[in-house]
């Protein structure tokens, strides 16, 4: 089953050297936010980082290689679970990395897990 989670490109490259990542704000809430698929993401994006004007790219996850736990969780009036990773997220479960395009408003637009960023 596949996943996905935005992040800043920035933050992304700078993690590259890690085994394993960990979004901020992980150490607080423990554990790391996805969602189900690429319009959920840019709904969630739209919601949470709507004014950051970095360039966003989506980790496209395959939750059967990830080794934390994980399970799905409804938010009160969205139709869809979200899953979290309850853990770092080993990097041999992202199959791959994607822009997130934005609209001509700026807001954030579902990326297309086939184009490689």
């Amino acid at each position: 089953m596949l996943t996905y989670h935005g992040l800043p490109e920035l933050v992304w490259l700078a993690a590259r050297d890690e085994a394993e990542y960990r979004p901020d704000g992980f150490a607080v809430e423990g554990f790391i936010h996805t969602s189900p698929d690429p319009a959920s993401l840019a709904d969630a994006l739209n919601r949470h980082a709507a004014a950051d004007s970095r360039r966003y790219v989506a980790l496209v996850i395959d939750l059967d290689r990830v080794k934390a736990p994980w399970r799905s969780v409804r938010h009160p009036g969205l139709d869809v679970a979200f899953p979290h990773i309850h853990g770092p997220l080993n990097r041999d479960a992202v199959l791959a990395v994607v822009p997130v395009p934005r609209g001509e408003n700026g807001g954030f637009l579902p990326p297309d897990p086939f184009t490689c960023a």
